[in-house]
């Protein structure tokens, strides 16, 4: 088979992944025995990083529920945001390993926290659906690439009737008076026939999850508004610009704070710094009854 166009470099340019890293062998996970409610798990660079409470939020109540999180040995960063726009193969290429590895655990679907990673493993899954694409994945990868795994936002685990039902049953710290404006952003809903996931300009999801833990959801024009973050470094002055809009519209809807389903709203912060009235951001650890400001 020929090699794709952008894989033809003998050797990669300083600072750009080495092909031959990423194609490296990858050794299957014991096979072993799940439960009913049990997931393949990517938990992705931010949570790894600047989201931590996100991570230790996500893996306590996912324990709680009795979700039983698996995750993936070894995963590599799935390139949200740039990658696809600097080499789009190898941007496939880095979903697919991750697919790959998600394979070896002998499970049948794949849960994300992050709305940015959700939409590029979603991508990557629609352009697999070719078959030339997907054999050209398999030669970035170095291995076969499934395209038919179920991949699941977190919000959308949590949504599900049984751990829904759960979390009813073991709360403890309900969010009676507390106003709160759900932000889906961008990413998690759109584009609609790549994502399936709820409404893409008027999703309920999350709108719900809040309701069932006892506060009051407020209507806001912002629910899936950009915040910019993937030019929180580029272009800072349009990121403010972006979040500043979505904090004006939260506090006009009387919030008392934002919940987010995305580690990455890099804006909400930056924003808020120069806001006249400071707004909180809640990640979904609000639900383990944990306020992040």
């Amino acid at each position: 088979m020929s090699v794709p166009q952008g894989l033809r470099q003998a050797q990669a340019p300083c600072g750009e992944p080495d092909f031959g890293e990423l194609s490296r062998a990858v050794e299957p996970q014991s096979s072993r025995a799940h439960a009913e409610g049990a997931y393949a798990y990517y938990p992705g660079c931010s949570l790894h990083g600047t989201a931590t409470e996100y991570a230790d939020s996500t893996e306590l109540v996912c324990q709680t529920l009795g979700i039983e999180l698996h995750e993936l040995d070894d995963w590599n960063c799935c390139g949200a945001s740039s990658a696809h726009a600097v080499n789009p193969w190898l941007a496939l290429g880095l979903v697919g390993r991750n697919l790959h590895l998600a394979q070896q655990t002998g499970l049948h679907q794949l849960m994300l926290p992050c709305a940015a990673c959700y939409a590029r493993f979603k991508e990557t899954q629609h352009a697999l659906q070719d078959k030339e694409t997907a054999a050209q994945v398999a030669y970035v990868v170095g291995a076969e690439v499934p395209t038919d795994f179920e991949i699941e936002p977190l919000l959308g685990v949590l949504s599900q009737p049984a751990p829904l039902a759960a979390l009813r049953a073991r709360l403890v710290r309900p969010l009676t008076g507390l106003k709160l404006a759900p932000y889906y952003g961008c990413l998690l809903t759109r584009p609609p026939d790549i994502t399936h996931f709820d409404d893409p300009e008027d999703p309920q999801t999350l709108d719900n999850l809040l309701r069932a833990i006892g506060a009051e959801v407020v209507p806001w024009p912002g629910k899936t508004s950009c915040c910019g973050a993937s030019l929180a470094l580029s272009r800072p002055d349009l990121v403010q610009d972006l979040s500043g809009q979505l904090l004006s519209w939260a506090e006009a809807a009387g919030a008392d704070a934002i919940v987010t389903v995305c580690p990455t709203p890099k804006g909400l912060p930056m924003a808020s710094t120069t806001s006249p009235t400071p707004m909180s951001s809640i990640w979904p650890s609000v639900i383990a009854g944990k306020r992040i400001a």
